[in-house]
Parts: structure tokens; C-alpha cells; sequence
């Protein structure tokens, strides 16, 4: 069974890097552009990209976006998050336990 104790990651910032260190499924990655004044650019991307596919998403001023497609990030990739503004950006995610066959 796959799965774990749901976690949260929350920033602010232009550029993040997100280094789990264990295998995850990312659930959600909520975007807010807290600027009144600049539309927001936001870059997922992975130090490893094999097998990760890169999200570029627009966000206006003061709005928000949801990801909600399921991401899997391996121990060996690193999470990049870029943004041309500073946003608020939370991701949610579970521990990929593998699948238990007993």
C-alpha cells in the first residue's frame, strides 16, 4: 500500500529548492502570487530530470493555482521551484512506501 502521514511544505520565496531525501508522491502544489503588481511565472523543475516532467504555470496578480496532478520525486532528484515574484507555495505530499504485499 502506498502511503503515509500526509506533510506540508510552505515557503515564500523566488527560487526554492526542496531536497526530501525519500522517494514521494506529490499530491498538490498551491501557488499564490502575493504581488498586486506583476503576473508570476512559476518554474517545477527537477536537478535530475529523468522521469519528471516540468510544470511552467502563470499566476495573476494576487491569484491562485492549484497542481493537483500526482508527482513522483525520487531521493536522488531535488525539487526546483522558481518564480519571477515572490510567491507563497505550498506542496503536499505523502512518503511513497512502496507497495506492501503482505
Amino acid at each position: 500500500m502506498i502511503g503515509s502521514e500526509f506533510k506540508v511544505i510552505e515557503a515564500t520565496t523566488s527560487n526554492m529548492l526542496v531536497d526530501l531525501g525519500f522517494p514521494v508522491l506529490i499530491k498538490s502544489i498551491l501557488l499564490f502570487n502575493s504581488s498586486s503588481t506583476e503576473d508570476a511565472i512559476i518554474t517545477i523543475s527537477a536537478n535530475d530530470p529523468i522521469g519528471f516532467t516540468m510544470y511552467e504555470e502563470t499566476v495573476g496578480q494576487r491569484g491562485t493555482k492549484v497542481l493537483s496532478d500526482v508527482i513522483a520525486v525520487n531521493p536522488a532528484q531535488q525539487l526546483i521551484i522558481q518564480a519571477t515574484t515572490s510567491c507563497n507555495i505550498i506542496v503536499s505530499y505523502i512518503e511513497d512506501k512502496g507497495i506492501n504485499l503482505a
